[in-house]
């Protein structure tokens, strides 16, 4: 932001640069796609590791105990649970406490990952059976998933602490010049209007009007923040 000078009583829109850390595939929304035959966006997003745990729900024979633990799952992402214990128990005589509980955070990261990127079933059931799940069980798991992935972004949006970010600026200068209860005054008013942008990509806009003492107190308050992010990008290079 920038205080017009002398005759100058509206400011053109001034770019404002967006929130200065890379952003993520999610963010940067590579990973919605239309249902198809394969998700491969969806494999680089999750680690090693997590697939490697997803190939644990073919070694349960039994059925409810692979439903209880997807059901348990979902419990706990949506805070209907604290913890999944009893569904890593169930499990453990079947195929070990260690691939129990790899099984449980496996699970965990996929619908997490899923819903934050907003996949489809189809993608989900994709996943599940490229780590050795059948095609009858992945689909009967991502059906589940179907169903509780609005539930688990809501939850996320209610959670989260990221905000859309601030991509551009403008304003304008009004004066105040006469009050009908104290007379002539001549004080400034600032319109100010921050346009916004979800990492959806709605574009929207934040309007509101300043006094010139809060319009200085904005302005300070940006530039001790972007003197903020200067020196820790200095000191991350410096480390490098």
């Amino acid at each position: 932001l920038r205080v017009a000078g002398a005759g100058a009583h509206r400011g053109a829109a001034t770019p404002i640069q967006p929130t200065v850390r890379k952003a993520s595939l999610l963010e940067r929304g590579a990973p919605r796609l239309q249902p198809s035959p394969s998700s491969p966006v969806m494999a680089e997003l999750m680690a090693a590791s997590t697939l490697d745990g997803l190939k644990y729900i073919a070694e349960l024979d039994d059925e409810a105990v692979c439903d209880t633990m997807v059901s348990t799952v979902f419990e706990v992402l949506l805070r209907k649970a604290e913890a999944g214990q009893p569904a890593v128990d169930a499990a453990s005589p079947a195929i070990g406490a260690a691939a129990a509980k790899q099984l449980y955070a496996s699970l965990c990261a996929l619908f997490l990952e899923a819903s934050k990127a907003d996949e489809s079933a189809e993608n989900v059931a994709t996943i599940l059976e490229e780590n050795g799940v059948a095609t009858a069980r992945a689909a009967k798991i991502s059906a589940s998933f179907n169903v509780n992935k609005e539930q688990i972004r809501w939850t996320l949006r209610c959670t989260g602490i990221s905000r859309a970010n601030v991509v551009g600026c403008s304003w304008r200068l009004d004066y105040h010049v006469r009050s009908s209860a104290t007379g002539v005054e001549h004080v400034p008013v600032y319109f100010v209007s921050l346009k916004t942008k979800e990492k959806s990509g709605v574009v929207d806009s934040v309007d509101f009007t300043c006094s010139l003492e809060q319009m200085q107190d904005l302005l300070a308050t940006v530039q001790d923040a972007t003197k903020q992010v200067d020196r820790m990008l200095s000191s991350a290079d410096q480390e490098k």
